[in-house]
């Protein structure tokens, strides 16, 4: 029972972090087939996010968004018991991780008005890949995963 509780404190504490891995495996795979970007954007709290757009290397590709948001992450902090119920449930619950892909077709103009872009969106339950340590259960599976989502969007 205590070794349950251990586990359960840790993936608790650790639970915020699965995205973080998601999304630095994801920008890593994109950089080392030549797409170039710069320091991304990230959120905390209610609306956590990483997000970064990538260059093409080469005439022909297009630009691509990235964004990498944790899903059932709890939000305000309860004040009911009911919420603090909720709050825990999320929080113990599968860790689950939405992955948006933008294609960008046209560049907009001010404010990024005129702008066009196919999108892909795709959920992952980062549990079945990554373990409370935050190590990767089978990497050659989870870069499988990734690398079915970049074909499906064109990158070669």
């Amino acid at each position: 029972m205590f070794e349950e509780g251990k586990n359960l404190a840790r993936k608790a504490a650790t639970s915020a972090s699965k995205d973080d891995l998601v999304a630095e495996k994801i920008f890593d795979t994109l950089s080392s087939r030549g797409y170039s970007s710069k320091k991304g954007l990230r959120g905390r709290g209610e609306g956590d996010y990483h997000y970064r757009r990538f260059d093409p290397p080469t005439e022909g590709l297009k630009p691509i968004e990235v964004k990498v948001t944790r899903l059932n992450k709890p939000g305000q902090q309860p004040t009911s018991v009911i919420g603090k119920l909720d709050s825990i449930a999320k929080t113990i619950g599968p860790q689950r991780v939405k992955i948006e892909f933008a294609v960008i077709e046209k560049e907009g103009g001010t404010l990024g008005l005129g702008k066009s872009a196919k999108k892909f969106e795709y959920t992952l339950n980062a549990d079945d890949h990554i373990d409370n340590d935050l190590k990767l259960k089978n990497e050659s599976s989870f870069m499988g995963v990734i690398i079915g989502y970049l074909k499906t969007i064109g990158v070669p």
